[in-house]
């Protein structure tokens, strides 16, 4: 009886060792993905001792279930005595194994972990639509200058051919009345050509809308990818002109809507025009030769942050 309930709950504790595994593996997954970038390195520390006490600990867990099996696939020698006997099953009895509370206390660690790098994204992106909000704030406030700006200078503009007009009207007049009565027709004719022709109100400028301003930080790859600073021109290692960021690092804000304007600042600089996602690439199966040719610029990042979804976005340069 006592081999019997070691093997069962060897059986119960193997199935709880199996759950953490399959958290631990998930969390290991956030812990290496792009996102996990946006931890504080002290942030990031604590994850990783948090994952390496959870593979100990595991670890450990599965040597004493496989210990016990073994012991309690031994029976007892036809030879034993009733002392022998009884020591084996207290000692059956006794076994150390996992307990569910331990394993509780090991998912809601790795619970943690991965929800600090779930509140780094939020955070984050927050910053990010701060900024956006910030900028389209100071875009409409220029837009706004320049149109009153535009404004002031017509108002100037029909106050002064307004002024011209009076005073062509009243030298005119003055021509007039001084003029012979048999020179009437004459002097009209003089008159009408010596007033100055009114210059035409210039039309209003027209204000273009605003545009996505991306920045270029430097040449490199996957090194300078995961830097997060900004976008990083990929040229060389894809022989095609490419510039690309993590999603979680600026992709997701990258303009998709066909037709929008895109200005690119830094190591790489011009007036790009939106145009359509030309191709999605898996980096596991596909390689640079599928990357499609003769655009004038490609945008690369990993969709909703999933790196076996690489969309290239074709940019047309418009200055």
């Amino acid at each position: 009886m006592a081999r019997a309930f070691l093997f069962a709950r060897a059986d119960v504790a193997s199935t709880v060792i199996a759950e953490a595994a399959a958290h631990l593996a998930a969390a290991r997954l956030s812990f290496e993905s792009t996102d996990a970038l946006l931890l504080t390195t002290n942030e990031r520390l604590a994850f990783g001792e948090d994952l390496a006490a959870a593979e100990a600990q595991l670890r450990d867990a599965r040597y004493e279930v496989a210990t016990a099996t073994r012991e309690a696939s031994i029976p007892a020698p036809a030879s034993a005595t009733a002392e022998q006997i009884r020591t084996a099953t207290l000692t059956l009895t006794n076994w150390k194994l996992v307990s569910a509370d331990a394993i509780e206390v090991l998912h809601q660690t790795l619970t943690d972990a991965v929800g600090s790098v779930t509140t780094a994204v939020e955070k984050w992106t927050a910053e990010q639509n701060r900024r956006a909000a910030e900028r389209a704030a100071h875009e409409l406030a220029a837009q706004l200058a320049a149109e009153r700006a535009a404004a002031e200078a017509a108002a100037q503009v029909a106050a002064q051919n307004a002024a011209t007009e009076s005073t062509a009207g009243v030298a005119g007049q003055k021509m007039e009345a001084e003029a012979q009565a048999e020179a009437d027709s004459s002097a009209q004719a003089q008159s009408a050509e010596a007033a100055p022709a009114s210059p035409a109100a210039p039309a209003p400028a027209s204000q273009a809308g605003a545009g996505y301003t991306e920045y270029v930080w430097t040449t490199g790859f996957q090194h300078e990818l995961d830097a997060c600073k900004g976008s990083v021109d990929m040229t060389a290692s894809f022989g095609k002109p490419v510039i690309g960021e993590h999603w979680s690092c600026g992709g997701r804000s990258f303009p998709t809507t066909e037709g929008s304007i895109v200005t690119v600042t830094g190591v790489l600089s011009g007036t790009f025009r939106v145009g359509p996602v030309v191709a999605v690439l898996n980096q596991r199966t596909n390689t640079t030769n599928d990357v499609p040719s003769g655009y004038d610029l490609l945008y690369q990042t990993c969709v909703g942050g999933d790196n076996s979804r690489m969309s290239f976005t074709a940019l047309q340069r418009i200055g």
